[in-house]
């Protein structure tokens, strides 16, 4: 299903809306920041339980702390990543999402690493209010998709997600140079204040990063910086080049999607968008769920050519 087809009108109302706040930040994305902690799906604190509420998948998972059941690890995941104001539309396909990228590194003997988290944390962290409305928000998205997967050419695909992009997503090929049919640029439509952010740093923190990362940075102040798919390929900083994956991580940017200039004798950062870009954007799939879009077509959307399937 062409999503672009359902809504002529999208592409226009999308660059005029103003921009809000968000109720809450998202603090993870898949394969973008790995939170570890095993996960535990019952609160005595809250007086919730949850086992016994939820459809737990019988396939076992290889997870950074151990053996663990699909379900309880989705149910996890939904907690790590949405906070509980998004759409029950979102949450539906987050668990989708989740679901098919545990199968898919589970059928190549790969460890799963998502952002995951428990009740009781999130009460530690927001306090039990929050914390509740997080466990019934993720229990109701992992019941309503029980047994359900997004499948390419019938195997589960590797559903990548990333926080939030500006325009548009990234292929797979242009991030980590692995191609996959169904992980490439789509249109997404997002908005906020969440989606921009910058840093700076002087000549002699620009200087001490790069030499960190191994090298030797002539202090002159020259940029050049190219793009492909309008995020950074590459970025000279004076006698030192890097790809824009490394610059990311170099300067801890939120995203690939900036642009770069010397100022005052400052490197000054403008960053676009949070993650590697890849895959179901989690803003973009918040603002077609509160568009009238339903989980199944925000899926096929963010996973063109993809399938939904009970397994």
């Amino acid at each position: 299903m062409n999503i672009l087809k359902l809504i002529p009108a999208l592409l226009i109302t999308a660059v005029s809306i103003a921009p809000n706040d968000a109720d809450t930040a998202l603090r993870d994305a898949a394969a973008d920041h790995i939170s570890t902690g095993r996960v535990s799906v019952s609160s005595q604190s809250m007086g919730v339980s949850l086992l016994d509420e939820i459809h737990i998948g019988e396939i076992p998972l290889m997870t950074p702390e151990g053996i663990m059941e699909l379900d309880e690890y989705v149910f996890g995941v939904l907690l790590g990543e949405l906070p509980y104001t998004f759409d029950a539309d979102t949450f539906a396909a987050q668990a989708v999402a989740a679901r098919s990228y545990c199968l898919y590194c589970s059928d190549r003997g790969m460890t799963i690493q998502c952002a995951y988290d428990t009740p009781e944390a999130l009460a530690a962290d927001y306090g039990d209010e929050y914390a509740r409305a997080s466990v019934e928000a993720a229990r109701r998205a992992v019941e309503s998709t029980a047994d359900i997967i997004a499948v390419y050419d019938g195997e589960p695909i590797s559903a990548l997600w990333h926080s939030s992009s500006y325009g548009w997503t990234e292929s797979s090929v242009n991030v980590w140079g692995g191609e996959f049919d169904y992980l490439v640029q789509v249109p997404t439509y997002e908005n906020g204040d969440f989606l921009w952010s910058s840093a700076e740093f002087d000549l002699y923190e620009v200087y001490n990063r790069l030499y960190e990362a191994g090298y030797y940075y002539n202090m002159e102040e020259n940029l050049i910086l190219t793009r492909v798919s309008g995020r950074c390929d590459s970025l000279t900083i004076g006698s030192v080049t890097l790809t824009g994956v490394e610059a990311r991580t170099i300067f801890g940017l939120k995203s690939t999607d900036f642009s770069a200039r010397f100022e005052s004798g400052r490197l000054i950062f403008e960053v676009a968008g949070y993650g590697h870009g890849v895959g179901m954007s989690q803003y973009g799939a918040e603002w077609l769920a509160r568009a009238g879009y339903d989980w199944q077509s925000i899926l096929l959307h963010y996973y063109p050519g993809s399938e939904i399937i009970k397994w």
